[in-house]
């Protein structure tokens, strides 16, 4: 008597589970056996069914959230040291890789990052500051150097960057150049008669500085300007 097709169904299903073991060793046997066959056969139903598999990705990503979530902080919670030391390591061996991924993600997040900064940077500005000029006071020569450094190597992205933004704020820096000489006549004026008095402008007005011309010339130019400035106040 022929089965049904409920029957054979059912037949089916008892078998698999029956003989798992077997059905998985053959399995892998044929796959190891085939390959090329295989991976083409999966690549090609990969490509003519792209949506298909991507909709499953999501429907079973979305079922299973909280269950992988929940089984991801259990895991990190019981191998932190481990998951770290795995990480610097890694870290180290791709170094440049690294920072490449790290320069690259900057760029194209650089609108997000400085908003979350400037949120951040409002919120705890006075802290901030305190860190800042703590870290300052106790690293000095470091810092100088350090800026020093970064100024020499990055010279003309530093000098374009401020022509440009000067051609930009005209306005701006002439308004605040002018506000700034009103508030400060004085200590300019006495800023230039000293300076009129050194060594450095003497040794400009002899078409050097202080390092290529002699320091006897420097000092009869200086002394020579200052007469002149001297009998022209009289």
């Amino acid at each position: 008597m022929a089965r049904t097709k409920e029957e054979r169904s059912e037949y089916y299903k008892r078998y698999r589970v029956e003989n798992k073991e077997k059905i998985a060793a053959a399995n892998k046997r044929y796959r190891a056996e085939n390959k090329e066959k295989v991976a083409a056969v999966s690549k090609e139903y990969r490509e003519k069914n792209k949506e298909k598999i991507a909709a499953a990705g999501k429907q079973y990503r979305g079922k299973t959230k909280e269950k992988r979530a929940a089984y991801a902080r259990e895991y990190i919670k019981e191998n932190r040291d481990k998951i770290r030391a795995r990480q610097a390591k890694w870290s180290e061996e791709h170094k440049e890789r690294v920072a490449t991924k790290k320069r690259e993600w900057r760029e194209r997040n650089i609108e997000r990052i400085r908003a979350d900064h400037q949120v951040w940077y409002q919120n705890n500005k006075a802290e901030h500051s305190r860190k800042r000029l703590e870290y300052y006071h106790q690293n000095k020569e470091k810092v100088a150097a350090s800026n020093h450094k970064y100024r020499e190597e990055h010279k003309e992205e530093i000098n374009a960057k401020r022509k440009k933004e000067r051609l930009e704020n005209v306005d701006k820096y002439r308004a605040r150049g002018r506000e700034f000489y009103v508030n400060n006549k004085e200590k300019i004026a006495e800023y230039k008669r000293g300076y009129k008095d050194s060594a450095g402008y003497a040794a400009t007005l002899l078409g050097g500085n202080r390092d290529t011309v002699p320091p006897e010339l420097v000092e009869v130019k200086r002394l020579q300007v200052k007469i002149r400035r001297f009998v022209k106040n009289k």
